[in-house]
């Protein structure tokens, strides 16, 4: 292994000839020429390092040692059956693995499951999973509890750390159930995740398939049969913040989704919760209904975003309900923090199969539209320069045909979390309600004025009641303070106010509402009619599964044929009632005097009328009526 090089001796002048002499000089190899030798050695050294270490991590010895040494030092319980590792190949599988960490009460479990990593990538720092399949994927985080915080806040550095040394290619789990605090359950069924990162700035298409999704919680629930995300990302990990120069692109799918929202049970109303077409869907995910929810049912949702340096586009934004549409789209510039957002209604949407629940606006109008603009720079919720511009339609009246549709106007601007109406009108029929708002998004109080002249009472009343009130009233109003406890003071005049069949003339009310309590006057003085005065008072007037109503009236000199406008009754009746709502429950009394009193032609003097109703949903009791004049009892209970 070493080399000779022959150097000639030079001899003195004038001597013999020169001979020449050869001398042996021994070089020594560098060290790196052996790299061969050395390479080989080291790769026998790790494969015998590995088969060591492959044979101790397959010993069930070792690994109950393993478990029982991480239970001592972290108080996380292992759990498993038959689980084998191949160091060589970069695979891991088992038939159970469960995870109990003690500190925060979480269960995590895995039946049937296998790992396929690349076993080269970690000698580059990165670990690269190319295959995870499971039969079920079992999370419990019902009994957890949350770490006492440090005061340490989260690193986003961290977020790029894991997405750079950590790759996900492909996934399948046929089942995966997570169980959440205060009943919380999430199962889905049929995962399947594909995923391929490149070199250079690391592009990852992105493709995610749910076959079943069912999400059920304390109040919401969730029923998707299948989900679809479709996408890519394009991350640099060469800057700080690698989301703000990333790329991303995602397209996300819903296919027959039903979701149900919680509302409290009124036993006393009558009315369908949902509507009668969705029943044969809703009974695919309950034994029973539940009374406490309402329903909404979306054919298919599609929802298309882009993101690059400059910008974020929203492409699409579409919902089908019952076969009509609902779009949008929208750009916002991340450099100037320009917003442009729009949505809308392509058709009208019926307003029966919306998730009002028993409300009698849901079956007020057929159909509804509407359409949102957005325009301006917008940095936050409470740092915003944008115009805003809403209109709204409630098609094909229902409660009252005559007087048409509705149609709602707003314009205006948000400023720094101000928002200030320039327009805000009402129309229905001949009648229109202005009003000036001015809402603090960030404090969430309002200050409103409004003003309605010729509206049609009928309609208004039948969005919330089932009372008749065929009336036009003119009327003023404010709306002031929190916007979940408001205070609504209005006056209202109407030249024709009826109730039921009962008409009043001319009536002037005021309506107020004050720390959730609701006080209501109605005087009507006629000379033709009589004169009337009615006072009323509701607590929790914003929940109707607790409030109390009560309702105090009393009348004198009303003019029988006009009130219940019949031409063969005459007469004039006076008088008290009073009615108490409880939970549903009505309980009433009054007692009428009619004088001179005429029924079909045939004159019968004075009648004294003594009512009592107790109602707890249907049940009513008998009315006493006595005929005074003559002396004769015409009803009485039996």
């Amino acid at each position: 292994m070493s080399q000779d090089k022959s150097t000639e001796v030079p001899q003195e002048t004038g001597s013999a000839p020169p001979k020449k002499v050869r001398c042996r000089v021994r070089r020594r190899v560098p060290f790196f020429q052996y790299r061969t030798f050395w390479f080989l050695l080291f790769v026998l050294l790790g494969i015998v390092f590995t088969a060591m270490l492959n044979r101790a991590m397959n010993d069930r010895e070792y690994q109950d040692k393993f478990a029982n040494y991480l239970w001592e030092k972290s108080q996380i319980r292992l759990k498993f059956y038959d689980i084998k590792f191949n160091l060589f190949t970069g695979k891991v599988g088992g038939s159970e693995l469960s995870v109990y960490a003690q500190k925060n009460r979480t269960l995590l479990s895995l039946s049937e499951f296998t790992l396929k990593y690349n076993p080269f990538y970690l000698w580059i720092g990165r670990f690269k999973i190319t295959g995870v399949r499971a039969r079920e994927f079992f999370l419990d985080t019902s009994q957890a509890v949350k770490a006492k915080s440090k005061n340490k806040k989260f690193d986003p550095k961290m977020i790029p750390f894991f997405l750079k040394h950590v790759h996900l290619k492909q996934a399948a789990i046929n089942k995966f159930d997570w169980l959440q605090p205060r009943g919380g359950h999430v199962l889905m069924d049929d995962i399947q995740l594909t995923s391929k990162f490149g070199s250079g700035l690391h592009t990852s298409p992105l493709q995610l398939r749910v076959n079943g999704l069912e999400y059920r919680g304390h109040k919401q629930h969730a029923f998707v049969k299948r989900l679809a995300l479709d996408g890519f990302f394009l991350f640099d990990f060469s800057q700080p913040l690698i989301f703000d120069q990333s790329r991303i692109s995602a397209q996300v799918s819903l296919t027959d989704a039903l979701f149900g929202f919680y509302r409290r049970p009124k036993p006393w109303l009558t009315d369908a919760v949902f509507a009668k077409d969705l029943e044969p869907l809703i009974r695919q995910y309950y034994r029973e209904i539940p009374d406490d929810h309402t329903y909404l049912n979306i054919q298919s949702a599609v929802v298309d975003v882009q993101k690059n340096n400059a910008q974020i586009q929203l492409n699409e934004f579409a919902v089908r309900i019952s076969d009509a549409m609902l779009v949008g789209n929208g750009q916002w510039q991340i450099n100037n923090k320009q917003l442009r957002l729009q949505i809308n209604t392509k058709d009208p949407i019926p307003l029966a199969v919306m998730p009002l629940g028993q409300a009698k606006f849901r079956n007020a109008f057929e159909k509804f539209s509407l359409a949102f603009n957005v325009n301006g720079r917008f940095k936050g919720l409470f740092e915003n320069d944008v115009s805003l511009k809403f209109q709204a339609q409630l098609i094909n009246n229902l409660v009252h045909p005559e007087a048409g549709d509705v149609v709602a106007q707003v314009t205006g601007r948000i400023r720094d979390g101000l928002f200030r109406s320039d327009q805000f009108q009402i129309k229905l029929k001949e009648g229109m309600v202005t009003a000036q708002s001015q809402i603090a998004l960030k404090e969430l109080t309002t200050q409103t004025s409004f003003t309605a002249r010729n509206l049609d009472v009928q309609t208004v009343v039948r969005l919330f009641s089932s009372i008749d009130f065929p009336s036009v009233a003119d009327g003023t109003g404010t709306v002031t303070g929190k916007l979940k406890n408001p205070s609504l003071h209005v006056d209202i005049t109407s030249p024709n106010a009826t109730y039921e069949f009962l008409n009043f003339g001319s009536a002037r009310a005021s309506l107020a509402i004050e720390n959730k309590q609701l006080t209501f006057a109605i005087h009507s003085e006629g000379s033709e009619v009589g004169v009337c005065q009615l006072d009323m008072n509701v607590n929790n007037v914003f929940d109707s599964a607790v409030q109390v109503l009560k309702l105090d009236a009393s009348f004198e000199g009303l003019d029988i044929q006009k009130l219940l406008s019949a031409d063969r009754l005459a007469g004039r009746i006076g008088g008290t009632f009073a009615l108490t709502r409880d939970h549903g429950i009505i309980s009433a009394k009054g007692r009428f005097l009619a004088r001179d009193f005429v029924f079909f032609g045939h004159p019968v003097g004075e009648i004294d009328f003594t009512t009592a109703i107790h109602r707890k949903h249907a049940e009513v009791k008998p009315i006493e009526i006595s005929l005074v004049n003559p002396k004769k009892t015409l009803l009485s209970p039996t």
